[in-house]
C-alpha cells in the first residue's frame, strides 16, 4: 500500500485538516478521510478534538486514508500512527456513523516543521472552537475501570452553574 502524502495547508486562509473516522466493526481496519477546512471564528466546521497521550513512537500501526487529497491513483494510502492512538480510534469508531475529528498526530503533517509550528499556535482555537473535546486515556489496564466508575459516580453529583462560569 502506498504511503499517504500530505498536501500543504494554506495557513493564510486559516486551513486545518479534519479527519473523518469511517464506520466499521471494532477489529476491522481503520479507514479515514482527510480534508482541509477553513477554521475561523466566522467559519466553524463541525468536529470534535481528541486529547490523548501519543504513546511510544517505536510502536506504530497503519491506518488507511481513503480517496481524497494525498491519495493519488490508489484506493487508499497507509498512514502510520502510534499504537495508543490506533487503539483510541478503534474505541471511538462507530459501526454505522462517521465521526469528524481533529487529531494532532494525523491532522498535522508531523514531518513539516513549519506546518507543525503554525498549527501548534492555532491549537487554542482548534480546541475551543470544537463542538467538544474527547479525552482518550488508553485501554483498560490494572483495574483502571474501578477508577473510571468512581469518577463517574462523583460526576453524577456535580452540578454546574453556567451563569457563574
Amino acid at each position: 500500500m502506498a504511503e499517504y502524502k500530505y498536501t500543504p495547508l494554506d495557513e493564510k486562509a486559516g486551513e486545518i485538516r479534519l479527519l473523518t473516522l469511517l464506520p466499521g466493526r471494532f477489529n476491522a481496519p481503520i479507514c479515514v478521510t482527510l480534508e482541509t477546512k477553513v477554521l475561523s471564528h466566522a467559519n466553524i466546521p463541525k468536529y470534535q478534538a481528541l486529547s490523548y497521550a501519543w504513546g511510544s513512537e517505536l510502536d506504530r500501526l497503519n491506518i488507511h486514508v481513503v480517496a481524497g487529497r494525498g491519495v493519488q491513483g490508489v484506493k487508499s494510502a497507509a498512514l502510520s500512527v502510534t499504537r495508543n492512538l490506533f487503539e483510541g480510534l478503534k474505541h471511538l469508531r462507530q459501526t454505522r456513523r462517521s465521526t469528524v475529528l481533529w487529531i494532532d498526530q494525523i491532522c498535522v503533517d508531523q514531518k513539516n516543521l513549519e506546518e507543525r509550528k503554525e498549527q501548534v499556535l492555532r491549537m487554542p482555537d482548534i480546541y475551543s472552537l470544537a463542538q467538544g473535546v474527547i479525552v482518550w486515556l488508553g485501554p483498560e489496564k490494572d483495574d483502571s475501570n474501578v477508577a473510571m466508575e468512581v469518577l463517574n459516580d462523583i460526576g453524577q453529583d456535580v452540578t454546574v452553574d453556567w451563569e457563574l462560569s
